[in-house]
């Protein structure tokens, strides 16, 4: 895998405990249309503190929220999401490598500051998530379409590094990039999938 030049992670593979959106239940059952208030929510473009007068003038939904409390369960999924102690040291490593590092995922932006600070962000050379570019999912080409253009590179000389979930979908494997299955709750025993860091850096020939 010389030929690689950016490696693609999903964040559940850098994180635990990553937070399960819980915070926007209440939102979602005091909703007109659960489904375009989520793609609402998705789609949002200003800071947290901002969402609640953004969303009530929306007109999406017929009940009361409390707002402290949706801030509340907010802060608490997000207290929840870890890194994984083996993420700076692995990155620091690719990156001497001179690879570009991507983190690649589904989230609103409110959950962008769930990432570790420290000697974390200056590792990653862009953040693709859905609220940065109208709402795409992953699950879409366009959003690939996206990294492919700002790294400049083609499909063929990337690796997206993400769980089964994710690398299964037809329009992932349809783009003809370089896929690795990683497992972080070691439930495989399969020689083809990864379950650390370590083994990211074996399986690309990385000292």
């Amino acid at each position: 895998m010389r030929s690689l030049k950016v490696i693609l992670f999903d964040y559940h593979s850098l994180l635990y405990n990553p937070g399960n959106f819980s915070s926007y239940d209440e939102i979602l059952k005091a909703s007109r249309n659960p489904e375009t208030t989520w793609d609402y929510i998705f789609k949002y473009k200003r800071e947290a503190k901002h969402f609640f007068l953004d969303l009530d003038q929306t007109g999406l939904l017929k009940d009361v929220v409390s707002e402290e409390m949706f801030f509340n369960k907010l802060e608490n999924d997000l207290s929840k999401a870890k890194i994984y102690p083996d993420v700076v040291g692995g990155l620091e490593k690719l990156k001497s490598q001179e690879y570009k590092i991507g983190v690649v995922g589904d989230l609103p932006r409110t959950y962008l500051h769930l990432f570790p600070s420290d000697g974390f962000f200056s590792l990653v050379d862009h953040f693709c998530f859905s609220c940065d570019n109208g709402g795409l999912r992953m699950d879409s080409y366009e959003f690939f379409t996206i990294i492919e253009q700002f790294f400049e590179e083609s499909f063929y000389k990337m690796i997206l590094i993400a769980n089964k979930e994710i690398l299964r979908d037809s329009v992932v494997r349809e783009t003809a990039i370089n896929l690795l299955e990683m497992d972080r709750n070691k439930g495989t025993d399969d020689r083809e999938v990864v379950h650390s860091m370590s083994e990211v850096l074996s399986r690309l020939y990385t000292p």
